[in-house]
């Protein structure tokens, strides 16, 4: 693939590369026309509701995603921190011991 990429023609290429995407997408257009179709024949508040959750949804969604990754940021500053202790403790022993 990465002689693909570096080498042969890039429309080609862009299109290898983009088809998964843009399925995708249209999958998620056809999913939306079919929720507002059918929340349509509910009424007009039917259709507004997604519109007006979207926003809280997505705020907890990011907020999970980012305390999410600042666990993980703060569990490997962790481990770095304790590695370099116990670095430090074990120069240090050696160096009574001596």
């Amino acid at each position: 693939m990465r002689k693909q990429i570096l080498e042969s023609d890039i429309i080609r290429t862009a299109m290898t590369l983009a088809w998964p995407v843009m399925l995708s997408n249209a999958f998620q257009t056809v999913y939306n026309l079919t929720d507002a179709f059918w929340l349509g024949k509910v009424g007009p508040e039917a259709v507004a509701a997604p519109s007006i959750a979207w926003p809280i949804i997505f705020l907890l969604i990011s907020l999970s995603g980012g305390f999410g990754i600042a666990g993980l940021a703060l569990g490997n500053f962790g481990a770095a921190i304790l590695s370099l202790v116990l670095l430090s403790k074990s120069n240090w022993q050696q160096k009574i011991i001596e």
